[in-house]
């Protein structure tokens, strides 16, 4: 009976082709987690885009309940801003004018609150928070019949729909070029 052995260049062989198989592997799992955690950031921009929009569509869509003519909102808008004063029904002060501002400023999208004071006649010191940051460009639009509204001047009727639109800077960690935008549309009639 004879031994079965095997020579210094069968293990060689054996170890470069395991060597092969595992750098295959490596890569094969590296490529899916690449996938993997791009497609979570992706998702969680998309998250947070449409939470902010949806915040700012909740608010602004609240103001169609007061659309009378006793209670005509004020509105006063930019591409980079848009400024309401109005009684919101749906907060925990509903019977005080509120003025809330939405504007873009270096990149982030913030909101500031300001609540009228009946007795001292003065707004009060406004809150402002940040809703959004990384933002490259940004543009607010009142929409009505005859198309859009003008830019920067008071406007006490409702306009058909106010258009929110912004993009967002893509990261310079990232490869990958890929746009953006988000746009939502909040109609009042």
């Amino acid at each position: 009976m004879k031994k079965l052995k095997f020579s210094m260049i069968e293990i060689l062989v054996g170890i470069v082709v395991l060597t092969i198989m595992m750098a295959f592997l490596i890569n094969a799992f590296t490529t899916a987690e690449r996938i993997a955690s791009t497609g979570q950031k992706g998702m969680d921009v998309f998250e947070k885009s449409n939470m902010a929009l949806d915040f700012m569509s909740g608010e602004i869509s609240q103001l169609t309940v007061n659309d009378s003519p006793r209670t005509q909102v004020a509105v006063q808008y930019g591409e980079t801003y848009i400024r309401l004063i109005a009684k919101l029904p749906f907060t925990a002060d509903p019977f005080r004018l509120h003025r809330i501002t939405y504007f873009f400023n270096a990149g982030e999208l913030g909101r500031t609150v300001e609540l009228w004071d009946e007795t001292n006649h003065v707004w009060e010191t406004p809150t402002t928070a940040t809703l959004m940051k990384d933002i490259e460009v940004f543009k607010f639009e009142l929409v009505d019949e005859d198309g859009t509204m003008p830019v920067n001047t008071a406007i006490v009727t409702f306009p058909n729909y106010c258009e929110i639109t912004f993009k967002l800077n893509n990261p310079e960690s990232s490869q990958e070029k890929i746009q953006r935008m988000f746009t939502r549309r909040i109609f009042f009639k």
